[in-house]
């Protein structure tokens, strides 16, 4: 049975989970998207925070137009103004309760995809987001339960990239991510997992080559979205599309098969 997922992404880029969702899964499906007004997410803090009516809204029209499940395209949009990942939920709950239709958050989805990885001790490289966001997504993910190893982003690093929201939002090159995350690796040998914010940062493509480099998983805000869609819409994705984690991500039906085969 096609699934149809619903999209709600930020604006001022342009946004490839759409074509990246269709390539990693073996199974149909089909994905409608809405783009929030600038006046909504206008990249701050505050109003990411104060998005709940937009988000319902959004989600609303993508469920009256046939979406199965919707996610949010934005790692802030989930975790902005929740001082940790139990609020960041409720918070969810109460949107999609509203909205009516089944509601994945970026940021709630990173905390999931850690601990089926097993991660306790992850690093935060935080790419192009600016101090302000760096330290409250930190916190975050520090009042969540985590013992962070380090969060930087580029300029922490000493990385030149792109400076400002939402410019650099097109798009971190992979030589710039690939820079950030060797280097947190090297400053932070005993992370077990490092975590690549903001949505513009493309880790897809990258991941198998950085886990091989920096020998432990690499979670990216898009790979850890897809992640949480691909289990709660039962998708079989592509083998090792999402590094190690995909290995956790096996629809249920072919986790009984394999095990008949090895009887």
């Amino acid at each position: 049975m096609t699934k149809t997922i619903g999209l709600i992404s930020l604006p001022g880029w342009d946004d490839p989970t759409a074509q990246e969702l269709s390539d990693i899964s073996h199974d149909k499906i089909e994905v409608q998207s809405v783009m929030l007004a600038e006046s909504v997410a206008n990249y701050t803090l505050d109003g990411m925070a104060s998005s709940d009516g937009a988000l319902m809204e959004a989600a609303a029209r993508l469920a009256q137009n046939g979406c199965d499940i919707v996610a949010c395209v934005g790692t802030s949009l989930g975790w902005a103004g929740q001082p940790n990942t139990n609020a960041a939920r409720l918070r969810a709950r109460r949107i999609a309760a509203k909205a009516g239709v089944p509601l994945i958050m970026t940021g709630t989805a990173i905390i999931d995809m850690l601990g089926l990885l097993g991660a306790r001790r992850p690093a935060l490289a935080c790419t192009y987001h600016p101090a302000d966001w760096k330290n409250a997504w930190h916190h975050y993910v520090f009042n969540t339960g985590f013992d962070v190893t380090v969060a930087q982003n580029f300029r922490d690093a000493g990385i030149v990239g792109p400076a400002s929201l939402p410019v650099a939002l097109r798009n971190p090159s992979p030589k710039l991510i690939k820079e950030a995350v060797l280097g947190i690796a090297a400053s932070a040998p005993d992370s077990d997992a490092i975590v690549v914010t903001g949505m513009g940062a493309r880790t897809l493509n990258l991941t198998l080559e950085l886990e091989t480099t920096v020998g432990m998983p690499v979670l990216g805000a898009d790979t850890a979205l897809y992640a949480a869609l691909s289990l709660a819409a039962n998708l079989s994705l592509v083998e090792g599309c999402l590094g190690q984690l995909t290995s956790y991500l096996i629809p249920n039906e072919l986790s009984a098969a394999k095990a008949a085969e090895t009887r």
